[in-house]
């Protein structure tokens, strides 16, 4: 991988590590406040850490070897990247939508709109775990 792609590839694994963490953090906070997502929450957290474990380690990866990955799977992670961070960015805007009141708490309204996006929520998890999956391939492939 030529030098300027390899800076572009680690500049969007920081960046996506960036919105995983966010992400989690107000996944968190949703949970503590509203009992009844809680199970739904903890199981898109646990999946958003370890989507976060493997891109910490294609950042590491990245940083020990820029200049000799091979082309190809260079291609399959920039692609496999442009994803993963669209999706991260329609996750952090489905967190960021649960507004608070001036208490802190979640806004019943907030709470509603929760509850009638859970579909959109399982189908996010869906798609985490095909992100999972194509960066472990990824990292498969590299190790192999």
């Amino acid at each position: 991988m030529d030098p300027i792609t390899a800076v572009g590839a680690l500049g969007a694994v920081v960046g996506i590590i960036d919105v995983v963490t966010k992400t989690i953090s107000g996944l968190r906070e949703v949970g503590a406040q509203y009992k009844d997502a809680e199970l739904g929450v903890i199981g898109l957290v646990s999946q958003l850490t370890a989507l976060r474990a493997a891109l910490s380690k294609i950042r590491q990866w990245m940083d020990s070897e820029p200049t000799e990955t091979h082309y190809q799977l260079a291609m399959d992670l920039g692609n496999t990247l442009s994803c993963c961070g669209m999706l991260m960015e329609k996750l952090e805007s489905e967190v960021i939508r649960l507004q608070r009141s001036a208490d802190g708490k979640l806004s019943a309204r907030s709470k509603l709109k929760f509850a009638l996006n859970g579909k959109s929520i399982e189908d996010l998890q869906g798609m985490v775990g095909h992100q999972m999956d194509s960066l472990n391939v990824l990292l498969n492939s590299y190790n192999m």
